[in-house]
Formats: C-alpha cells, structure tokens, sequence
C-alpha cells in the first residue's frame, strides 16, 4: 500500500476527475472556477468567504508556461469580460493551426481541415479528497476528517500535478483554483487540450483508451501527493461522484440521520408510556410490559410511524402507475429526439453568439451615426433658434413701421390743417384791411 497521511486509522485518498469542453463550456467552468460574481451568486452550496480561495493563472507576460499566483485584491481576472477573451484568444489559435491543416480521402482528394462547434479544445481536471473508511452510500466525511484534510493538502502539490500534465500531453494550464469556501478544500484546473505538434485535439477513442487515460491521470495525482494521499484502490467498483452530487447526497444524509433520530426518540418516549422498568430481587432490573397494555402499546406505535411518515407515502393506483409507465416509455422512446433537438440547439446557440457580437459591432457603429445625427440636431436647434430670432427682430421691424406710416399720416393731416389756417389768415387779414379801409372814407 503506499505511503499516506492517515486519521483515525484510515488513509488518505484522493480522485482525479476530468472532463473535456468546448469553448462554451470552458467558459462557464472558468467562471465558475474564480467565482465570477454573476456566476458565484448561483451557487447555493458555498459555506465560507470565496475571498480565501487561491489562484493560479498563466502568466500573460510570457509563452513560456510560467504561472503566478492573483492576488485577493486583483478581481479583473474573474471578470466576465476578460475571461471570454482570455479563451477566446487561445481557442483562435488552436483553431488557426488546425484549420491550416489539409486531410487526403481515399479518392485522392484534398480537403482542409475545419473547426466545429463541439471540438473539446480545452479540458477541466478536478482534485478531490477523502478517506477509505467504509461508509453509508450517501455519508460523506464527517468534520474531524475534513479539518485534517483542509490543514494537509497544499497548492505546490498540485502545481507538481499541473506540471507533470501538461509534459505528458504537450498543452498549457490556464488556470489552478484552490477553493476554500466549499466542505472541503479542494482544487479545479482548467487547461487547453489542443497539441500544436499533433494539429489535433486530446481524446481518446473505445472504453479502452479513455479508461487507460483515467488511470494514468490517477497514478499522477498519486504521485503528486505521495506521502500525502493515495490513488483509490484498482479495479475498484467505486464510483466517483462530482462536487455538486457530492453536495446533495450529503444533505440528504443529514437529513435522513435527523429524522432517524427524531423517529427514534418519539418510538423512546412512547415506549415508556407502556414500558416500566422493575428492579429484580435475583439480578439485574428489567423492563416489563403488562399483557392488558401490549394492544395500546402496538397501536400506538403504528400510529406513531403513520404520524411520521405520512409525508413521504404516496398511494399510487394502477391506473396511474400504468399511465406513469407509459409516460417514461414515450421519454425513453423519444430520448433520442430530444437529444437531437438539444444538439440543435446548442448549435442554434453557437450561430446567435456569433449573429450578437455581429450586432454589437453594428450597434457600435449606431452609436456613433447616433453621436452625428445628435451633433447635426443641435446645430439645426440653434439655427432654429437664430430663425425664431430673426423672426421676432422682424416682426418688431414691421411694428415700427407702421407706428411711422401712422405717424406720417398724422403729420400730414397736421399739415392740411396747418395749410388750411394760413389760408384763412390771410383771407382775415384781407378782410380786416378792406375795413379799416372802409373806415377811413367814412371819416373822411
């Protein structure tokens, strides 16, 4: 057996689990990873602050490999933005290199390569703990395990792990997530999963390939964490479970553990309603239940458990059931359809991000016409406002106008009148003459 920590006289193990993804998915698992905030308010099953989780990223100084450690305080590289452009800039290049590529078809005919949508170009590898004690088929490990495993597992392991990988294949680790905030602290690494030296992707072909890659990436984990942690045993029947599986068996757990308990102290409490206990003469005490109470004792039992069980059954007719039957024949005949349509989909998805970032591009350039059209309408606002003006100085114009055309009508009324008085007096003038002269010949 190998060399492992071990606590309360059982060992140390550890699981090694991966998977492949396409863009799409390497993206929503990278969110994931750091906790994007979005993406982070979705999980319901976080128990401690996701400010003393730890990361690793590949350092973007440089193509060499190296890795950095983000501090707390730089949350940029969580951010939504930034991690679709982070994969999206090595999902191009992979994509470039293999669409350069050419096949030859038995007829002879050449055909370059190209990228589909559900190509795996990047892959996640989770790390997990726990003990080999034997336990219930949904118990997980209880708190005293769990605190020996947070204070002995350590990141340098798995950047050994990371490390020993990416030789091994010829790929790049993008990302080490040590998360803190969950039961039990363990790691997820995303990588990309495209050999630039093959031009091809990473996978493997038949149950026979893919359970000889599950293997050697358990003997790295092993080997990584020797003296650690151990691999599970081999040929094994377990069946390893993902986080979020692991997460709900446990609650179900606790949740069947709490009601056996209360089940158990009613059946107790009940019990001693019907059951006394008598002290012996010739030994030890005994409990005794008189014969006249045993009816009551055994109907009261049974409605104790319909009492508490009464939630959970469900009386099913056969009619009902026949119908159920039929209903899961259908799902199971059109499984295949389904998962069709869902392929459908996914790629229906694929087209829209694409006809998105189309429209963004377009809209961008809305923006900007917009930003003109706003420029044009102000400078059309403000001759308008010069024209209303203008028309205003006019209008005022005209008023005086016609204050002086009146005016002038006035004066020249005043200059008729004025015209008509001195015609009078000089005819005045004559007729006073004419008798003062008449005058004079009569005194004479």
């Amino acid at each position: 057996m190998s060399d492992a920590l071990q606590i309360g006289g059982h060992s140390l193990v550890l699981c090694v689990r991966s998977e492949f993804l396409t863009l799409k998915k390497a993206i929503i698992r990278y969110e994931h990873n750091v906790r994007e905030v979005k993406h982070a308010s979705k999980i319901g099953y976080l128990r401690g602050n996701s400010r003393n989780n730890r990361y690793i990223v590949l350092s973007e100084y440089n193509d060499n490999g190296n890795m950095r450690e983000m501090p707390n305080s730089d949350r940029e590289f969580s951010d939504r933005k930034y991690i679709k452009a982070l994969l999206k800039k090595y999902h191009e290049k992979m994509k470039a290199d293999y669409e350069a590529q050419t096949k030859i078809y038995k007829n002879g005919k050449v055909v370059k390569n190209r990228w589909r949508e559900n190509m795996v170009g990047f892959s996640e590898i989770v790390i997990s703990f726990g003990t080999d004690r034997n336990k219930e088929s949904k118990e997980g490990l209880n708190k005293t395990e769990v605190n020996f495993i947070n204070a002995q597992v350590s990141l340098d392991r798995v950047r050994r792990f990371a490390n020993d990988y990416c030789a091994k294949y010829g790929v790049k680790c993008l990302l080490i997530a040590e998360h803190n905030d969950e039961k039990t602290k363990h790691y997820q690494l995303i990588f990309t999963n495209y050999q630039f030296e093959n031009h091809k992707n990473l996978r493997f072909n038949g149950k026979g390939e893919t359970l000889k890659f599950g293997r050697s990436m358990q003997e790295m984990g092993g080997a990584a964490f020797e003296g650690i942690a151990m691999r599970g045993e081999i040929g094994t029947k377990a069946r390893h479970k993902n986080l979020k599986q692991m997460h709900k068996d446990e609650k179900e757990f606790n949740n069947e553990q709490e009601f056996k308990n209360k089940i158990r102290q009613s059946i107790v409490d009940r019990a001693r309603k019907y059951i006394k206990k008598k002290e012996s003469m010739f030994g030890k005490d005994y409990l005794r239940l008189e014969v006249g109470d045993d009816k009551a004792f055994i109907t009261s039992l049974t409605n104790l458990a319909l009492d508490q069980m009464k939630d959970n059954i469900n009386i099913v007719t056969d009619s009902e059931l026949k119908q159920t039957v039929e209903e899961l024949t259908n799902q199971l005949l059109n499984k295949g359809e389904v998962i069709a349509k869902n392929n459908q989909l996914e790629q229906s998805n694929e087209e829209l991000i694409q006809e998105n970032e189309k429209l963004k591009e377009a809209n961008a350039n809305l923006n900007n016409q917009d930003e003109i059209i706003k420029d044009r309408n102000l400078q059309i606002s403000d001759l308008s406002a010069e024209l209303i003006q203008k028309d205003n100085e006019n209008i005022k114009l005209q008023n005086q106008i016609k204050s002086f055309e009146a005016d002038k009508e006035k004066i020249e009324e005043l200059k008729q009148k004025a015209s008509q008085s001195d015609i009078l007096k000089s005819e005045l003038e004559k007729v006073n003459q004419d008798l003062e002269y008449k005058e004079k010949q009569i005194n004479i």
